[in-house]
């Protein structure tokens, strides 16, 4: 039985309350003394009927926290704010006011903000529902939450998610331009600048990820449980040698082999739109060997120890694929959000949302390298936390070896023997 609002609960009384009134009014026009008093109740009746219908909560004022933020939104933006100064503006929001203003500024370019400007009524101003977002993915589990948030800024928590949800819709908006594969030229320039390494023609670093949800999804739970023993979501990222996401993949459930999630990918079923002959990406030993993949060495059942030249492939091969697990740790370091994603999972939008969410923080990080944003000391020391549990979980990940794809072309064995001419 569907359960009923106190304000549908309301509604239905004082109709049934205006019905006796109007059935007693008929009875009172037969009678020439009625009191005018109860015409007066008559009246007040059917206002307060449409009133309560009008509402969108039983009890709540109109001017529901209307003045009870913290201090005025103009502050958060000022230099000579005595509430908040440049670092703990940094530590609230995750970035510096200077890099804020350069961001405020793309956003409200925007279709989703710029439609504003031409008459239409705008509920917030963006660098507003951007504060508001900014801090909600600053924090991650219960302190991220719609309410925690809105007790923050003196605010309802239905705002927060529409907030986020306009500045998400935004960003993504920016995401063909700011998060996308290199073109022929961009891939030669890496190429040029990863030659020393032994890695001539690699044009990226592949690595996968998992984004942990604080609440047990209520469709498929089982699929969404990993193997580090919580919920969550599997991400395939792809970046550059300076840490810029070239490509992800998100959405996959928690319990997926991180080469499935390669195989899903355009960057595997439709390589040819994506790399020129001789490039690759490399990755972990989880990846299989592939034309387009070239993974670190696992020893086999029957290998006791790598040969030598196996190890110091898969060092070198390893000081380059750091880049990925700095990529990773800088993401979840800056949007705390990615180590605890607080959104209850019950079907296909709710899961869509967090993608979006992680793909607008893909776009955020490679928007803020390019500002040359600063990062703070303590985010390092969390980034080395970060590397090192990555690295642990690709050595769980990796307990089987991948097959070797079909169109394999010996590019790993190409790559392995060029690489042995030139540093062993």
């Amino acid at each position: 039985m569907p359960r009923i609002s106190t304000r549908r609960r309301l509604i239905q009384q004082i109709e049934e309350l205006v019905d006796h009134r109007q059935n007693l009014a008929n009875l009172r026009l037969l009678d020439s003394d009625s009191d005018s008093v109860e015409d007066d109740f008559d009246l007040y009746s059917i206002a307060l009927l449409q009133d309560m219908s009008n509402r969108r909560y039983a009890s709540r004022s109109r001017s529901y926290r209307g003045s009870r933020g913290r201090m005025q939104w103009a502050e958060y933006l000022n230099p000579q704010s005595t509430y908040m100064n440049e670092s703990e503006f940094l530590r609230t929001f995750r970035l510096s006011r200077s890099s804020f203003g350069l961001l405020r500024e793309e956003l409200e370019r925007t279709p989703m903000y710029a439609r504003h400007r031409n008459g239409s009524r705008e509920p917030r101003p963006c660098y507003q529902q951007l504060l508001v977002f900014l801090y909600r993915c600053g924090r991650h589990g219960n302190s991220g939450s719609d309410h925690e948030v809105a007790l923050y800024f003196g605010i309802a928590s239905g705002s927060v998610k529409n907030y986020v949800k306009n500045i998400v819709t935004a960003i993504k908006s920016l995401e063909p331009e700011i998060v996308s594969w290199p073109n022929e030229e961009e891939r030669n320039e890496m190429k040029v600048r990863l030659a020393a390494t032994g890695f001539r023609h690699c044009v990226g670093i592949a690595d996968g990820t998992l984004i942990p949800l604080t609440r047990k999804p209520k469709v498929f739970h089982e699929c969404y449980f990993c193997r580090k023993n919580f919920y969550a979501i599997n991400v395939l990222l792809v970046c550059d040698d300076r840490a810029r996401v070239l490509y992800y993949l998100a959405g996959w459930p928690g319990s997926t082999h991180d080469n499935r999630v390669f195989k899903s990918s355009n960057l595997f079923k439709d390589r040819d739109s994506f790399f020129s002959p001789l490039e690759y990406i490399i990755g972990d030993s989880a990846y299989s060997n592939s034309s387009i993949m070239v993974p670190a060495f696992k020893k086999t059942r029957n290998e006791v120890n790598l040969s030598r030249n196996k190890e110091l492939f898969n060092f070198h091969l390893a000081k380059l694929r750091i880049k990925s697990e700095h990529c990773i740790g800088l993401l979840k370091g800056r949007f705390q959000c990615l180590k605890g994603m607080n959104t209850f999972i019950s079907g296909e939008d709710d899961v869509k949302f967090i993608v979006d969410c992680f793909g607008a923080c893909c776009v955020l990080h490679n928007l803020l390298l390019s500002y040359n944003d600063e990062i703070p000391q303590e985010w390092y020391e969390d980034l080395a936390d970060e590397i090192n549990s990555d690295i642990a979980d690709q050595i769980e990940n990796a307990t089987t070896v991948a097959p070797i794809d079909s169109n394999d072309g010996n590019r790993r064995s190409a790559v392995f023997n060029s690489f042995v001419e030139n540093f062993a």
